[in-house]
């Protein structure tokens, strides 16, 4: 499914010197990234280089915030039982413990529902209602789902329990009737960034609250304390890092960086990550799999438990756990690939696979596939009655909007643009397939586009100076929507060629008299041999670990050298 050889390579054009130089940046190299990315004035580039000083989004402007926060705070007073039901993702359970956190703080006591994914599937359930409902709960608070969950929520208001939603998921048509819902996509929301994560929403609400129960001073430091919950739910959900999910990661990160909370501490030891070398990619490498690996190959509470662990012993046993776990999960991704790869027809317009593939390790296979094969996939466990799973897809599809077309076809269903969970019932799925292929080829024609990358530019490796590795450092955090900068290097000679692991290679690239490492995965047989001349397309990253900087080489693909 590699369609790597056939990748088209666009080389963003040179911006005229003079607008470089009205970005007042100094460095050039700077400054034609920045131009890359749509930053076109000084302003917006002092804004874009300075993220953790830009003011976060009054919470009271999100749609249903005031509301939400008058019926938690009545909770509180009447000492009613609040239930907080989370999700199993990283998001979700860090959005759970943000409010879980808050809650202790104002005086309560919340119950924390984690769902697990196989037995409770995703989203609120009408077993999870009852539950909660028969444990005292008068007040549910949603994190990170239930912007569909109509029937669940009318369930509980038969049962005598309200419902606040806090998500930021699709918003489809009808929304509940909850007491509230909190989702910066709704229409009438007048919050000014509406790409959060779910526990970024969770944060304005967080706020919202500590702002309404605590002095100015005691709330602003309450905030602070979330701040590293709050990066490791938004990095790991892939949100666009711009705007204020930018502030949020460049305000975390140093939170991370002071492992104050034992759990992150724990984590990071488990990981061999250095606090001081973390960047948001780090992070994402690192970190969140392992936090992840809980609900993907066991139970998402011991992610949870790992967070608000205040023991350090109890938090470096759960960081074991969860390492233990992230290794099965790694492995399970490499098999479950093999047969995906094995099982799709490498002609249709996407891919639709359904075996005997683990739900919590569904949309890692359906990201691989996506990449590999730059179409939209589709993962699924099958079963007698049902089958479930996830779709991951590109960013010229919109999967949420796909699965909407083929609603009377599916069970449960629910995500974003880019990734997106599903239920159908497998009577189901011959037609599912036909309708999605048909629907992927409507939006992106009938056969399969090459895979593309976006460069910023052709360079030489002589770049890659002290000035050149601070021009990369002032453009973190990247990620989603700010991906790290990707170059094109026309002729390098490779002087060492080795194997990396059991999928990769590193390789020492030599060009206008300067050597640099650069580690490939994913190029099959394509990996040069030593002495050949070579074009090559990389992500770059500065790395540092408080002593010393240097630049970090991933190859996305490789050429013979014109």
């Amino acid at each position: 499914m590699d369609g790597s050889q056939s990748a088209i390579w666009d080389v963003a054009p040179r911006a005229p010197a003079a607008a470089l130089l009205g970005l007042g940046v100094g460095s050039p190299l700077l400054a034609a990234l920045l131009w890359n990315r749509g930053i076109r004035d000084a302003t917006a580039a002092r804004t874009f280089l300075e993220p953790a000083s830009a003011a976060l989004g009054d919470p009271w402007r999100m749609a249903g915030a005031a509301a939400a926060v008058d019926r938690i705070r009545a909770a509180i007073r009447r000492g009613e039982t609040i239930a907080l039901h989370g999700d199993y993702d990283v998001d979700g359970v860090t959005a759970t413990a943000v409010l879980a956190e808050t809650l202790a703080r104002l005086g309560a006591a919340p119950i924390v529902h984690i769902p697990h994914r196989v037995r409770d599937g995703y989203g609120l359930s009408s077993q999870a209602v009852r539950a909660l409902a028969e444990r005292g709960a008068s007040l549910i608070v949603t994190v990170d789902c239930g912007i569909t969950a109509n029937a669940e929520v009318a369930l509980a208001a038969q049962l005598g329990v309200d419902v606040i939603v806090t998500d930021h998921h699709h918003v489809p048509v009808d929304l509940p009737s909850a007491r509230a819902v909190l989702n910066p996509r709704q229409p009438a929301c007048d919050y000014p960034f509406r790409e959060l994560a779910g526990v970024g929403v969770a944060y304005v609400l967080a706020r919202g609250l500590l702002e309404s129960g605590l002095s100015a001073g005691a709330a602003e430091a309450a905030m602070r304390e979330l701040l590293d919950l709050v990066t490791l739910g938004t990095i790991a959900d892939v949100v666009p890092l711009v705007g204020e999910n930018r502030t949020l990661v460049a305000r975390g990160l140093d939170a991370l960086r002071a492992g104050a909370r034992p759990g992150v501490a724990a984590l990071m030891a488990v990981a061999s990550v250095r606090p001081d070398s973390l960047s948001a990619q780090r992070v994402a490498f690192t970190l969140t799999p392992r936090l992840n690996a809980a609900g993907r190959m066991g139970d998402a509470s011991e992610a949870y438990a790992l967070l608000a662990a205040s023991d350090r012993t109890v938090a470096e046993s759960l960081a074991e756990r969860l390492n233990g776990a992230n290794r099965e999960r790694q492995q399970a991704v490499e098999d479950g690939c093999a047969r995906a790869r094995a099982a799709a027809d490498p002609r249709a317009p996407a891919v639709v696979v359904a075996g005997d593939y683990a739900p919590g390790i569904a949309g890692l296979i359906a990201a691989r596939l996506a990449e590999e094969s730059a179409c939209p996939c589709v993962v699924l466990e099958y079963g007698a009655d049902e089958c479930k799973g996830s779709a991951r897809g590109p960013s010229d599809f919109h999967l949420a909007q796909a699965l909407d077309g083929c609603r009377d076809l599916l069970l449960k269903y629910g995500g974003h643009a880019q990734a997106a969970g599903l239920t159908l019932r497998t009577a189901n799925l011959a037609a599912f397939t036909e309708r999605f292929c048909a629907l992927a080829a409507a939006a992106r024609g009938a056969s399969r586009p090459p895979r593309r990358f976006a460069i910023d530019g052709a360079v030489s490796l002589r770049e890659f100076d002290w000035k050149g590795l601070q021009a990369l450092r002032a453009l973190e955090p990247c990620g989603m929507g700010n991906a790290l900068p990707t170059f094109l290097t026309p002729r390098a000679e490779v002087r060492d060629s080795r194997p990396l692991g059991e999928h990769g290679a590193l390789l020492r690239l030599r060009e206008g008299g300067h050597t640099l490492s650069a580690r490939a995965f994913r190029l099959g047989d394509r990996v040069p041999a030593t002495g050949t001349i070579v074009s090559v397309v990389y992500e770059v990253e500065c790395r540092a670990d408080g002593r010393q900087v240097w630049p970090e080489l991933s190859i996305l693909d490789v050429r013979p050298a014109e």
